[in-house]
Formats: structure tokens, C-alpha cells, sequence
């Protein structure tokens, strides 16, 4: 995939209201997550620590000298091949790894939209308990995707049983401030190229565009003007999301651009 984007973010359609209202009130504890990651990773809590563990091995090697003074070294295979995989760790343990804490965590990662932090316990809240809301946080720098990494986390969505809409993960090649749509979107329609994993809290049915603008164009907190596409099955669940650039029908039949997301077929 080249270099990418990660973001996570967090939209929200309302409590008690119909499914087409594109606004959202859940506690704002719900878009508090603790993660801890290894290598580039990031996740709605600050408490990361990130580790890209190495170790260097040294070559043995036995020489002889025979009577023609010449020189043999015997390395074995197997410890070749190790030195060949940690090559570029060899230098020092120190330079190899990235530890992000709770006091350099904003030095690593922005905040976008209506994403806020608390240095002091090391949370990000992504929304606030408010309606119309999105926001995400993601690394500064991009991930390049021919390298492995592990992203590991904690996600809390609250106890409000009519909270909206969840939160989503994404990869993208976009801006590393980039904010994808609100509402059924979970702030990854929006994105471009996007691919990422979501947990959907409210059931949402297909809503066209309400405007003929371009999404660039429409604010990334009006749901309601970009549209989105119907869930796969009845909230909550998780599934995979990918968007695509394509040209959608407005509800007066006009064909704009959007990067619409879905769900992954066979992933919820």
C-alpha cells in the first residue's frame, strides 16, 4: 500500500431522534480508549507505549589456517540469516525503538476536529457529549506500509445504551489532518483511499446526499449533506470499511463526488 495514514476517529449521530437526524450525544468518557502499540500506532487514548523490539546477534566464526596460509571463516547458516533480519536494528537498542508516553504523546500525534487531550491521565477524548461532533487523532508522520506493525488498544464507548455512532480506525494516503465525515460515517467516509476497521453503535439506513456539492465541500461535521451508505447488519457490531472514489446520486438526482464508504462484504 505504500505510505499511508493512521487516524482514529470518532462520529456521532443523536440519541432519540430518527435515523436520518445526523447528530450525537454519547458521555464523553465513550471515546476514551488506552493502547499500547508497537512500531507506528495510535488509538483514542494517550497511555502508548511503543516498541519495535531488535536484537543483534553477533557472527562466530572459527578460522584456520592451512599450509598455504591461506584464511577460512565457517559462519553457521542459520545465524546468517539472522544477522541478515536485524541488520538494520544493529547500532543500538536506543536508536531502534520510539517510546511514546503520556508526557511526548503530542509530539508524535495531532488532534483534529473536536478531538481534545489530558496530559495528566494520558486520554484522548475524541467528542464531546454534544450533538453535530467529529474528530480524530493520527500520527504525524506517515506509515510506510512495506514495513510489519502491531497496533494494540482498549476502546471504551460508553454506557449511554442509545449512544451514536462509534468510532472507526483507518489507514489512508491523505493528509495526515485530514477528518472524514460524521454521523453514519464514523469518520471514515470522507477519507481517501481509506481502509479501516469500525464499531457501529447506531443501525443506520442508506441517506443520499442532501447537497450537490462535491464532499470536499461539505463540512466534515454535516452528515446530512454528504450522505453515507446503509450498514450491513443491525448495530452494534464491527466490521471492516474501505472507501472509494465515486460519483453518488443526491437526493435530486444529481451525481456528485464522494469517497463513499462501505462495509467490507464477509468482515461483520
Amino acid at each position: 500500500m505504500g505510505i499511508s495514514v493512521f487516524s482514529l476517529g470518532l462520529g456521532m449521530l443523536v440519541t432519540s431522534r430518527p435515523v436520518s437526524a445526523d447528530v450525537a450525544a454519547t458521555s464523553t468518557s465513550s471515546s476514551a480508549v488506552r493502547a499500547e502499540t508497537t512500531s507506528a500506532s495510535s488509538s483514542s487514548a494517550t497511555k502508548a507505549d511503543s516498541t519495535s523490539a531488535s536484537s543483534s546477534s553477533a557472527v562466530k566464526a572459527e578460522t584456520t589456517s592451512a599450509k598455504t596460509r591461506q584464511t577460512v571463516t565457517k559462519i553457521s547458516y542459520n545465524t546468517l540469516l539472522q544477522q541478515l533480519r536485524t541488520s538494520k536494528a544493529l547500532a543500538t537498542d536506543k536508536e531502534a525503538l520510539t517510546h511514546v508516553t503520556k508526557d511526548n504523546f503530542l509530539a508524535y500525534f495531532s488532534l483534529n476536529g473536536s478531538a481534545t487531550y489530558d496530559q495528566n491521565a494520558g486520554i484522548v477524548t475524541i467528542t464531546p457529549d454534544e450533538y453535530n461532533k467529529v474528530g480524530n487523532f493520527s500520527l504525524k508522520s506517515k506509515i510506510d506500509m512495506n514495513t510489519s506493525f502491531t497496533l494494540t488498544g482498549k476502546v471504551n464507548l460508553g454506557s449511554n445504551p442509545n449512544g451514536a455512532d462509534g468510532i472507526g480506525f483507518a489507514f489512508h494516503n491523505g493528509n495526515t489532518t485530514d477528518i472524514g465525515n460524521a454521523g453514519g460515517n464514523l469518520g471514515i467516509g470522507g477519507l481517501q483511499n481509506a481502509l479501516g476497521f469500525k464499531l457501529d453503535t447506531w443501525s443506520n439506513g442508506y441517506q443520499a446526499p442532501q447537497s450537490d456539492k462535491d464532499g470536499s465541500q461539505i463540512d466534515s461535521t454535516n452528515s446530512n449533506d454528504f450522505g453515507w451508505n446503509g450498514d450491513s447488519m443491525n448495530a452494534p457490531y464491527g466490521t471492516f470499511v474501505d472507501t472509494e472514489n465515486e460519483e453518488v446520486a443526491t437526493k435530486d438526482g444529481i451525481k456528485v463526488q464522494r469517497w463513499w464508504a462501505k462495509d467490507v462484504d464477509g468482515t461483520s
